[in-house]
């Protein structure tokens, strides 16, 4: 018997109960993302988020490479004593410091989220209309998430 595939119609709108019940009935299928607001001090433009995601991923792989004995936490700590910079943005995107410093956050999910901060970046700077770039987005998360 083949796996059921859910049918992908465009952007549709669903409350959390029907997505949590979608979810359950197609997990091969569907991922339901929670959107965790934090409350910060100072708001990053996305370029400068950006710029600290790829440094904290990159230091922290150096740091696991130099001491392999280290665990999250630890990575986390030597990140925010080194630089006032991650120390800063790991008050400001506790959510992204902490995925980035997760050895264990599954390369999907900071592929999304990179993503997504690419397009913030670009609805910050003109380049796209909102609405227009988080329905195209949804579209593709859609579509991405949906085996085939």
């Amino acid at each position: 018997m083949s796996d059921p595939k859910p049918e992908v119609k465009g952007t549709q709108l669903h409350s959390r109960e029907e997505l949590l019940r979608l979810r359950d009935e197609n997990p091969d299928h569907i991922e339901v993302y929670d959107v965790e607001y934090d409350k910060v001090d100072r708001v990053l433009p996305m370029s400068e988020v950006r710029e600290r995601c790829l440094e904290t991923r990159d230091r922290a792989k150096a740091l696991r490479e130099a001491h392999p004995d280290w665990g999250d936490v630890e990575v986390g700590h030597k990140l925010t004593e080194e630089s006032e910079a991650l120390r800063l943005f790991s008050t400001t995107h506790p959510q992204f410091f902490g995925k980035l410093v997760d050895r264990g956050t599954p390369i999907r999910v900071l592929d999304n989220m990179f993503m997504m901060i690419d397009v913030r970046a670009r609805i910050e700077s003109g380049e796209l209309d909102e609405d227009m770039a988080l329905s195209t987005m949804q579209e593709r998360l859609l579509r991405e998430c949906t085996k085939k």
